[in-house]
């Protein structure tokens, strides 16, 4: 009750800060009036106000200069698409999203296609111990954070009705974070590789490895959003 009252409280000083805002804030404020649009659609999202958060999703895509700066409307997007509308929608507008920051992942990818990502990583990963990831510099590269923020949505919703999506989406996550560092979305990226190494290579050794270390990268990023998924994933799937 305490928490859903702060989120209300906050809602409400943020739509006082909306109301101040000049007429042509857009053009005269654009990333002060970026920042309130966006933490009052998250306060609207977490007081279940979806026509408002609709509204300032709006304001938000017809007003943001660039797709890097509508990326957090856009997951908070798809995880609302998926409570209201059911999963294809969400992952559907999770695809798209991605699309707009230029990350092509097909809503039916082959096979061959979850195949050729799976060994790239693993070439990718060639040369690196799964322990040594835990002392990863952190991501600083916008564009690669906002595609790990999508990917990690796509992933989790791919992964309950398209398991190739959400494969892809993982195995994008681990390419991404070996490229430009740590991000607290990566875990659940290491988390689903583990699973795929048993699955498809039967390897249970690096699988356990890549799981325990999927664990450790979640203690280290304190991001409980991700702790559930992770813990399906390597406690469902990887670890005895």
């Amino acid at each position: 009750a305490r928490r859903a009252s702060a989120f209300e409280n906050a809602l409400i000083y943020l739509k006082s800060a909306k109301e101040l805002l000049g007429a042509n804030h857009w053009e005269d404020e654009y990333q002060l009036s970026l920042e309130i649009y966006i933490l009052a659609s998250q306060m609207a999202y977490c007081n279940g106000d979806f026509d408002l958060m609709n509204d300032l999703f709006q304001d938000i895509f017809d007003n943001a200069t660039c797709a890097l700066d509508k990326t957090e409307s856009f997951a908070i997007k798809t995880k609302y698409l998926l409570v209201q509308n059911g999963p294809k929608q969400s992952l559907e507008y999770g695809v798209y999203a991605l699309k707009q920051l230029g990350e092509s992942i097909s809503e039916v990818p082959s096979k061959m296609s979850v195949m050729y990502h799976f060994l790239k990583t693993r070439m990718m990963l060639r040369t690196t111990e799964a322990e040594m990831l835990l002392y990863m510099t952190d991501m600083v590269d916008e564009l690669a954070i906002a595609k790990i923020r999508i990917l990690s949505e796509v992933c989790r919703v791919g992964l309950a009705i398209n398991k190739e999506v959400g494969s892809i989406s993982a195995l994008r996550i681990v390419q991404l974070t070996l490229q430009y560092g740590y991000s607290k979305c990566s875990t659940i990226g290491f988390a689903m590789y583990g699973m795929l190494l048993q699955e498809i290579n039967g390897d249970v050794r690096m699988a356990c490895r890549f799981g325990r270390l999927a664990l450790k990268l979640d203690e280290r990023s304190q991001a409980k959003e991700w702790t559930p998924s992770s813990y399906l994933m390597v406690y469902g799937g990887i670890l005895p």
